[in-house]
């Protein structure tokens, strides 16, 4: 095949690559000017520095670690992914901006796998949400970071695009390819470790019972494949720390940040003593001990007590508290970031259940930046949002695995929204603002496909 004749094949493919590498680069060199030097630009954020700095102590000490100087302790709030894959592109570079520019084109691809995700639904449709995508301002952002976000969604794309295939194809490649791509996934951000369950439910209602021994297979494949790429971590983290789990992040944004949101949220302030004592106790522990999976039993341990005195109350507080993730704008977190913006933000939800809207009032008429930015973006998430739903409510227009593909789409969209739920914002929703975009678009083709015409 000549590349005449493969460009001409693959015309829509080619298009949203090459848009999506020229855009990733503007935007890059865009982001990069506003930092004082180069340097400076690879580690504006804590999480940033952090992972650069986990990355050259297994290059130079060979330990996880998030220590600067000796003794380098083993990490275990992180998880290794990104640092190995960092690894090999900065022992090659040695360059951190070159690894950067590596990192944007790779993640200019994710764009092309929104597409072949979706296009089985609807090709046009899906045409159109990854040319948007290609210009979604946070997508861009956190592809020219040192972040995990972006290198998550590419490989969490990969396994649903290979799930997807899997009632297609009668061999075991496909279900070996998407245990294998969730894995390396999980190990990047252990939010996705739940997610074999839901190919196994996929499968069930696509493939049916009566093909319930391929049911039984496929799913076996994933979740043994998916075990054997995560499980040199677990057995590391029951090594040290004696806890064959993948990282204490969980457990310690319940009882740091979640329960005290909580607290705050139903009480003004926090009185809990326990959860004080707590804070108490950790003073004489340095930070990266607090972090640690050896202090994950205490928190979990804890967290499930003062959660269980008001389960109800807490439940419609997290509720509540994952709505940012579908509607928060996104931009005023890069404008932060470069410095181009300090305002503070404001908590809209805590507010808007206080009924605190003066609050609101006085920030959105401060006549900063702040404001402007978030009703754009608020005005553009809270569309998407709202067109998805009108999705779910034709999906009795969509004939067979369509409709189960859509479904699959959309729960996994809420997976990701009520496991964030209290820590919501922009960043964490990038592995499913595409998929957002895609339920969008697809609710106005559908919609004048379904009713206009009519």
């Amino acid at each position: 095949m000549n590349h005449l004749s493969f460009f001409k094949r693959y015309k829509k493919e080619t298009t949203i690559v090459v848009l999506a590498i020229f855009v990733q680069l503007i935007a890059h060199f865009f982001f990069l000017t506003y930092f004082s030097s180069p340097d400076e630009f690879v580690v504006m954020t804590g999480d940033a520095s952090a992972y650069r700095t986990a990355t050259l102590n297994i290059i130079e000490h060979g330990v996880f670690s998030l220590s600067p100087v000796e003794p380098f302790v083993p990490d275990s709030f992180r998880s290794p992914g990104y640092s190995f894959f960092l690894l090999p592109l900065i022992h090659l570079t040695g360059d951190w901006q070159i690894v950067l520019l590596i990192q944007l084109i790779l993640y200019s691809f994710i764009p092309l796998l929104l597409y072949l995700l979706t296009k089985n639904i609807n090709e046009k449709v899906a045409y159109i949400s990854s040319i948007i995508f290609v210009f979604e301002p946070t997508r861009l952002f956190l592809s020219s970071s040192l972040l995990t976000d972006s290198l998550f969604t590419l490989l969490f794309f990969l396994f649903l695009l290979f799930l997807l295939k899997i009632p297609e194809n009668t061999g075991k490649k496909m279900a070996v390819l998407s245990g294998f791509f969730l894995g390396l996934a999980t190990l990047v951000r252990p939010i996705a470790m739940f997610l074999p369950l839901f190919a196994t439910i996929f499968l069930l209602v696509v493939l049916g019972f009566k093909e319930y021994k391929r049911v039984i297979i496929s799913s076996l494949i994933i979740i043994l494949t998916f075990l054997a790429v995560i499980s040199p971590w677990l057995i590391r983290n029951k090594r040290l720390f004696d806890s064959a789990t993948l990282s204490s992040v969980g457990s310690y944004n319940l009882i740091y940040y979640n329960i005290p949101e909580f607290l705050r949220y139903r009480d003004g302030e926090i009185k809990d003593q326990r959860l004080l004592g707590l804070h108490e106790d950790n003073k004489d522990l340095e930070f990266l001990e607090v972090l640690s999976l050896s202090r994950s039993d205490v928190h979990a341990t804890l967290a499930k007590t003062i959660l269980l005195e008001d389960f109800w109350g807490y439940a419609k507080f997290h509720l509540i508290k994952t709505v940012p993730f579908f509607v928060t704008d996104g931009l005023r977190e890069i404008t932060r970031t470069l410095g181009v913006e300090d305002t503070k933000p404001i908590n809209f939800s805590t507010l808007i259940t206080k009924g605190n809207f003066s609050e609101i009032k006085n920030y959105l008429t401060s006549g900063s930046a702040g404001p402007l930015l978030f009703l754009v973006g608020f005005a553009f998430w809270s569309i998407v949002t709202l067109l998805g739903l009108v999705v779910i409510l034709l999906l009795g227009k969509f004939k067979g695995v369509y409709r189960y593909q859509i479904i699959l789409l959309g729960a996994t969209i809420f997976y990701f929204a009520f496991l964030t739920g209290p820590v919501s914002n922009a960043r964490y929703r990038l592995p499913v603002s595409g998929l957002m975009i895609f339920m969008a678009v697809l609710a106005i083709h559908s919609f004048k496909k379904y009713v206009l015409e009519k």
